[in-house]
C-alpha cells in the first residue's frame, strides 16, 4: 500500500479513457503505469462475465469505494515506508470492510500509531442524519494501549462533484465531538464546502479542530501537501535508532585499555529511555562485540580494547541495513563523523565524556 503509488494515476487515466473515442494514446500511457506492478504469471479459468464486472471499475460504479482505497494509501504514503506495516488477512488480502479493520501500524517516537477503518464509537446527541448514538469514520489513527487508546486523526472520505455543506458539517461536528483529542478532517473528490465559513456550527466547540480539504485528487498537489502535513503531525516523529554504535577506538582509552566513560554509558543505557536500542556494537576501526542492549550494559564491566582509530567504516556499513544510527563518541570523534560526508548528522546530547550523535544515510 505504501510502496506503490498507482490507483492516483489509474483513476485519472482510466477516467479520462471513459470520456474519449480514440483509446490508442491512452492504452500507450497506462502501459507503463502497469509495468510497474510486480506481476507472477498464473494460469486459471473463469467466467468472462466475472472479469468483465471487475474491469467495469473504472466506470465509476464503484468509484467512491476506489477512491476511498486511494485516500487509505495517501495516510500510509504520509510518512516513510519503513515506518508502516501493512495488515493483511491469511490471504495476503487488505479487506476494506464495513467492520472494524486494523489496516497498519505506523511507528513514531511517541509510540505506535494504528490505523483503523470503521471503527465505531459512541457520539452523544450526534447531528448528523440516520445517527444513532454512534459513529463510524472512514479512518482513524489511534495510539496508546488497547482499551485505553485515543484517537489522535480521524479522517471522513467524501466523493462529492457537489459539496453539501449540511452533511459535510454535520460530518465533522459529530466525529470530532466522538473523538475529543483528534484533528478531524474530511477530504473530497470535488469542492470543499466551507463549513468553517458557516456559524450554524461554532456553538458545538470543536471546528477548531476540524478541517475540509476539497479537490483532493492525484494532481491536486496543494491539497494533497495539505492533507499529508496533517497525516504527518498526527503520525508523530520518527522513531529514534534502535542501534548504537559504541566508539572504542584510542581516543576513549582509559590509558589501560579500558572505556574511560563506561560507567557514565552504563548509566545511561540503562536508563528507561533508552529501551528503544535494541543492539549495541562496540567498534574502532572494526567490530569488537555486537550485542544486545541487556548484554551490552553487562559487558560495558569487562575490560574493553580501547585501541585503533574511528569507527567511520563500521558506522557506513551498519547504515547498509538501518536508515540512521546514533554514536556514542568523545569530542575528536564528533568532529571525525560530522566531516565525514555522511548525508545526515546531528548532534543530539553531551555527558560527561560522551558525545551522542545521530548520523543516516538520508
Amino acid at each position: 500500500m505504501a510502496e506503490h503509488d498507482l490507483v492516483g494515476p489509474l483513476i485519472g487515466l482510466l477516467g479520462q479513457a471513459a470520456m474519449e473515442e480514440d483509446h490508442s494514446a491512452l492504452v500507450a500511457a497506462i502501459r507503463p503505469v502497469f509495468a510497474r506492478i510486480p506481476r507472477l504469471p498464473v494460469s486459471t479459468t473463469g467466467e468472462l462475465a466475472t472479469l468483465e464486472k471487475v474491469l467495469s471499475l473504472p466506470a465509476w460504479k464503484k468509484r467512491f469505494e476506489l477512491y476511498a482505497v486511494w485516500i487509505a494509501t495517501r495516510i500510509a504514503g504520509a510518512v516513510e515506508p519503513e515506518r508502516v506495516a501493512v495488515h493483511t488477512d491469511a490471504q495476503g488480502a487488505l479487506p476494506f470492510a464495513f467492520k472494524a479493520t486494523h489496516l497498519a501500524t505506523i511507528e513514531s517516537a511517541d509510540g505506535e500509531k494504528r490505523l483503523w477503518a470503521e471503527r465505531r464509537e459512541r457520539c452523544v446527541d450526534p447531528i448528523g442524519k440516520n445517527r444513532t448514538g454512534h459513529v463510524q469514520p472512514d479512518y482513524g489513527l489511534w495510539f496508546g494501549p488497547e482499551g485505553a487508546d485515543r484517537c489522535d486523526l480521524i479522517v471522513e472520505v467524501k466523493h462529492y462533484k457537489t459539496p453539501a455543506l449540511t452533511t459535510f458539517g454535520a460530518a465533522l461536528v459529530d466525529y470530532a465531538k466522538a473523538h475529543p483529542h483528534a484533528t478531524t478532517v474530511l477530504v473530497n473528490y470535488g469542492p470543499e464546502a466551507g463549513v468553517a465559513d458557516h456559524e450554524r456550527w461554532s456553538h458545538h466547540g470543536v471546528l477548531r479542530r476540524c478541517h475540509e480539504i476539497g479537490d483532493l485528487t492525484p494532481y491536486n498537489r496543494v491539497a494533497c501537501d495539505a492533507f499529508r502535513e496533517l497525516v504527518r503531525e498526527a503520525a508523530g516523529p520518527e522513531p529514534h535508532p534502535r542501534l548504537l554504535l559504541l566508539d572504542v577506538s584510542g581516543s576513549t582509552s582509559d590509558g589501560d585499555g579500558g572505556l574511560r566513560t563506561r560507567s557514565v554509558a552504563r548509566s545511561w543505557l540503562s536508563a528507561p529511555e533508552q529501551a528503544h536500542l535494541k543492539r549495541v556494537v562496540a567498534a574502532s576501526e572494526a567490530i569488537q562485540w555486537d550485542l544486545p542492549l541487556v548484554e551490552a550494559v553487562a559487558r560495558l564491566d569487562k575490560p574493553v580494547d580501547a585501541a585503533g582509530g574511528d569507527p567511520l567504516a563500521v558506522a557506513q556499513e551498519l547504515l547498509h541495513g538501518a536508515k540512521r544510527i546514533w554514536i556514542a563518541t568523545d569530542s575528536s570523534g564528533v568532529s571525525a563523523f560530522k566531516t565525514a560526508g555522511f548525508r545526515h548528522f546531528r548532534h543530539l546530547r553531551h555527558m560527561t565524556g560522551i558525545d551522542l550523535v545521530e548520523v543516516g544515510s538520508s
